[in-house]
């Protein structure tokens, strides 16, 4: 016969087991913390790698428009070194810039739109540009008339890579208006083609080569210096000609100011004096308003494609006028004047390149065409087989 157990026996064994049960529920409720937590992390990584994904595809079509828009830049002006900083594009942005290699390495870096708590991923991508021959392009492109009026005035040709400063001159000196072109002078006036679309045929004996009635219209190319508006050099411009308010630079007779090569954006130019473009790399001055020239401007390594003026804004004029000291002879100036909306007036000898809606040349109106500046719109511009390279970061 069993022998009852004492009751404090009994009370140890309710205790012990209530513990055993309390250590059980502990450990289940701890091993439910633990997996709930792995499903937390696990679903918030899933979540932020989703989200990254996302933010890294946008940043990547970002980065190739930023290459895209380059490449066409350089099409218009292989020159071009200008870049973007922080373009907006779509939800995000892209940041270019470009090598001083000719033709350059191009680095574009694309942003993604920033999300609160995440950031925003960024994608970079590096390529070298390519070119492909472009031949002579032409000394003088217009969107509404081409004049070439006076006893003197002469357009004509050379390549500044053979000689900057030859004797002989050749006719490859090729013109083309959208609109009208008139050579009111007799004699010899173009040594090259003309190609027209309105208005009457100019005199045949003033034309060296073929005169084309065009039936098609030519864009002519517009250098975007936007992004110079805020970045430029303009902080090394001496305070006593140039206005940092208005952006306006006003050189009076008898001063002489230097420019360094870089890039420039003004509102204005007005030489009286003498401005001076020194040489080595390119002096790029993207100006939004108009250009005045009386004194003199001067090229240092005489190669037109080492100073250029890019038009900005529409309905401005370009007046390369009659020298103020005369009768001194006029310095050439020796620069590509690229603004296909302003009114351009050549009245002195000019080496390089012209671009506007009118040009007008003078009586003593002359432009050797560089044949060098005049390929400024390559046929064709894209990558280099093998040089794509990409990577990506989060921010």
């Amino acid at each position: 016969m069993r022998r009852p157990r004492a009751p404090g026996a009994a009370r140890r064994l309710l205790a012990s087991e209530a513990g055993s049960g309390l250590v059980m529920s502990l450990m289940a409720t701890a091993m439910f913390g633990i997996v709930s937590l792995t499903i937390y992390c696990t679903l918030r990584y899933l979540s932020r790698e989703s989200v990254y994904y996302m933010r890294a595809a946008q940043a990547h079509e970002a980065a190739e428009a930023g290459l895209e828009s380059a490449l066409y830049q350089l099409r218009l002006d292989p020159l071009w070194r200008g870049g973007y900083r922080e373009k907006s594009f779509w939800e995000g942005a892209y940041t270019v810039t470009l090598s001083t290699e000719d033709p350059p390495w191009v680095t574009a870096t694309g942003y993604s739109a920033s999300i609160t708590g995440f950031g925003r991923a960024a994608r970079t991508i590096r390529a070298k540009a390519k070119f492909t021959s472009a031949g002579d392009g032409y000394a003088v492109e217009s969107d509404a008339r081409v004049t070439v009026n006076g006893a003197e005035s002469l357009v004509d040709s050379y390549d500044s890579a053979v000689d900057v400063a030859p004797a002989l001159f050749g006719s490859q000196a090729n013109i083309w208006s959208n609109g009208s072109a008139e050579t009111l002078s007799p004699g010899l006036r173009i040594r090259g083609s003309l190609n027209f679309r309105s208005g009457p045929e100019p005199e045949p004996s003033s034309v060296a080569g073929e005169i084309v009635l065009a039936t098609e219209r030519r864009e002519l190319a517009f250098y975007d210096g936007s992004s110079f508006a805020t970045r430029n050099n303009n902080s090394v411009l001496p305070p006593d000609v140039y206005d940092r308010e208005t952006k306006m630079l006003s050189i009076p007779s008898g001063v002489n100011v230097f420019l360094d090569p870089g890039n420039y954006y003004l509102n204005g130019i007005d030489v009286q004096g003498t401005l001076t473009a020194r040489a080595g790399g390119p002096v790029n001055v993207y100006l939004n308003g108009d250009l005045s020239v009386t004194g003199a401007v001067l090229n240092l390594g005489g190669v037109p494609s080492r100073l250029n003026i890019y038009g900005q804004g529409a309905a401005n004029t370009y007046n390369i006028g009659l020298y103020n000291l005369a009768p001194l002879p006029a310095p050439p100036l020796h620069a590509r004047l690229l603004s296909r909306d302003a009114a351009v007036t050549i009245e002195r000898v000019v080496y390089g390149k012209v671009v506007g809606s009118r040009v007008d040349f003078g009586p003593k109106g002359v432009l050797h065409f560089d044949i060098s500046a005049g390929r400024a719109a390559p046929d064709h511009a894209a990558w280099e087989p093998g040089t794509w390279v990409e990577s990506s970061r989060r921010r």
